[in-house]
């Protein structure tokens, strides 16, 4: 005859593991927490790092590509980078910004005047 375990003798309510938490107690749910303050932190550092910066699109005029409110993530680049295709935000003069696809380039020479 073998023998069992007390928690699993008949008659007696199986005990659960006393190492793993239940799900909705508090440790699960401080885990959890934890974990997306992490993913958090980390998409904060690596922003900052690379110089990314999240900007919500307020109007419908890049859809279907960028739906209104969507979020992008944009970066300073030398305007000569930029080419065809590419999406742009422009900050306007009044501080607010506005984003389109290039759809062409112009080059323009600097005229400056001679004193």
């Amino acid at each position: 005859m073998t023998s069992r375990p007390p928690s699993q003798r008949p008659g007696r309510p199986r005990q659960s593991d006393p190492g793993l938490p239940e799900a909705g107690s508090p440790d699960v749910l401080l885990t959890l927490a934890s974990v997306l303050g992490l993913v958090v932190l980390g998409i904060t550092v690596t922003a900052h790092v690379t110089g990314l910066r999240p900007l919500v699109v307020k109007s419908g005029s890049m859809e279907p590509t960028i739906p209104t409110g969507g979020m992008v993530l944009v970066r300073t680049i030398p305007a000569a980078d930029i080419r065809v295709g590419d999406v742009v935000a422009v900050e306007r003069p009044d501080r607010t910004r506005v984003t389109h696809r290039v759809t062409g380039i112009v080059l323009e020479s600097l005229r400056r005047s001679s004193p």
